[in-house]
């Protein structure tokens, strides 16, 4: 059975609310059970919205975190853990916001119950122009991810909605380099994608301690 709720911020963004029904666990301690089978789904009554991270609303970077927890018998969440991640800060804030919500707990035989549910935060903003789809990098395991100090997004000639994807490597001083196209649905929206993202800079990759250069890709998304 699933429960969906839509939640619209203060004109920054929009965000999903799903609970899901999730595999029976095992006892530990006390059973967690699963939504269906006699065991009814925990509703929300009480929510505080996630916070846009700096990083993501300058980005412009939209995209899904997806949590699994545990709701208990007193409808609190509990052992939140990111089944999908989104990155820039948003994993985080998704996690802070949920671990603050509230719940009408799942009941089975009268009583409550502690159920596990996935919940899906959908962080979209509501704005026009260039948004970020997806920004992920290649690295070797114990590699910090670079993260995005700054960034200018150019105006294309054409006022068409599209997506361009893009590769480029960031080198040691935070650099994006080698600059290309992968997929683009648009000339003129890929010509503004790649003048972009050259312009940008990142906090390089680390790795032992040491600046090191990373490749990446990108997605994004123009709305006029």
């Amino acid at each position: 059975m699933l429960s969906k709720a839509v939640v619209r911020g203060a004109s920054l963004f929009a965000f999903t609310l799903l609970l899901a029904a999730a595999q029976e666990l095992p006892p530990a301690g006390q059973q967690v059970f699963r939504a269906g089978s006699g065991v009814s789904a925990p509703v929300l009554i009480q929510r505080l919205e996630p916070e846009y991270s700096d990083e993501a609303r300058r980005a412009r970077y939209q995209g899904t975190v997806v949590l699994s927890l545990v709701i208990d018998e007193n409808g609190a969440p509990n052992n939140i853990q990111v089944v999908r991640r989104l990155g820039m800060g948003l994993d985080e804030n998704a996690v802070e916001a949920v671990q603050r919500w509230l719940f009408r707990p799942g009941m089975k035989d009268g009583r409550p119950v502690k159920v596990r549910v996935n919940v899906e935060v959908n962080f979209r903003l509501l704005l026009r122009g260039w948004s970020v789809g997806s920004l992920e990098f290649s690295l070797a395991p114990g590699t910090a991810n670079p993260a995005l100090d700054k960034e200018r997004f150019e105006a294309p000639k054409s006022r068409v909605p599209g997506n361009v994807s893009l590769a480029f490597d960031v080198d040691v001083k935070g650099k994006p380099k080698n600059v290309r196209v992968v997929r683009s649905s648009n000339r003129a929206l890929e010509i503004a994608a790649v003048a972009s993202v050259r312009k940008w800079h990142f906090q390089h990759a680390i790795r032992d301690g040491q600046p090191v250069s990373a490749s990446g890709t990108i997605d994004l998304t123009f709305h006029p």
